[in-house]
């Protein structure tokens, strides 16, 4: 069992993985996070520029720059700190690692689904928060101060009388999860264009998931099917079924980056 997991072992191969994903990916994460301020100045001197005063309506901006800047990072970060595994110098320091694949694989799970995220939306909205302070009627209110009403663990809508939710925060977790594993299996298995051979399988599986689908489905009347049951209902059985299948994916991805970690030979 020691040869499997040891507390001891995984301790300093976490601490040594969590400084190797700072040096290789901890710059970037910096500049993905500070994408709000980046943004807030270049459309404050275009503003300047053109119009010659600051402008008073950055909504769009700020909102497009907090969107994007988690994408930029799902798509790099498994690439950049651990995308170097699959070249032959590289690959064969990871194997002679002190550490068991067992330990390997934990660490890498911890770093990229609670660690770089918890890093990444700390600066994110540390930075929001300060340009909210700093500039409150150019730039808005915080973010907290928007959520303040809202329970995203269960939003609930006035035309159900709140009897219902929709767990926004469970399917927000669920996708950083799915998509942050799928492009690091993609960083993991393939030696080169990882980020776009791994867009082409997903478009790849959308493909042929869309084409059975059709196959099974295409006589079956979505639409008479949803007008039988309540909104209610419905609602309940989307959540259930969206929950469903992402926890499928994550089980799926979880199993293909354990078995891809045991066969990597250099």
């Amino acid at each position: 069992m020691n040869k499997v997991f040891n507390f001891k072992r995984f301790g300093k191969y976490f601490v040594y993985d969590i400084r190797n994903a700072w040096n290789n990916f901890g710059l970037s994460m910096l500049v993905c996070a500070l994408l709000p301020l980046l943004c807030f100045a270049v459309a404050q001197l275009f503003s300047l520029i053109i119009n010659g005063v600051f402008s008073e309506h950055l909504e769009v901006s700020r909102w497009m720059a907090i969107c994007i800047a988690p994408v930029v990072v799902i798509l790099t970060a498994p690439n950049k700190i651990y995308g170097k595994i699959t070249r032959n110098r590289e690959g064969s320091d990871f194997i002679l690692l002190p550490a068991s694949v067992t330990e390997k694989y934990v660490s890498m799970l911890l770093t990229l689904c609670v660690v770089l995220p918890f890093a990444f939306l700390f600066v994110l909205f540390a930075c929001d928060s300060l340009l909210c302070l700093l500039f409150p009627l150019k730039y808005g209110s915080t973010i907290f101060s928007m959520l303040s009403c809202h329970n995203l663990f269960n939003l609930t809508f006035p035309e159900f009388s709140g009897e219902i939710g929709i767990n926004v925060g469970l399917y927000l977790i669920q996708v950083w999860v799915i998509y942050i594993l799928a492009f690091n299996l993609g960083a993991i298995f393939f030696k080169k264009a990882k980020v776009a051979k791994t867009i082409l399988v997903f478009i790849g599986i959308g493909i042929v998931l869309s084409m059975i689908s059709a196959i099974f489905f295409g006589s079956f009347d979505v639409q008479d099917f949803i007008e039988t049951m309540s909104p209610m209902r419905s609602l309940d059985l989307l959540n259930n079924f969206i929950a469903g299948c992402a926890s499928v994916e994550i089980i799926v991805l979880l199993v293909l980056t354990f078995l891809r970690l045991k066969t990597i030979k250099h």
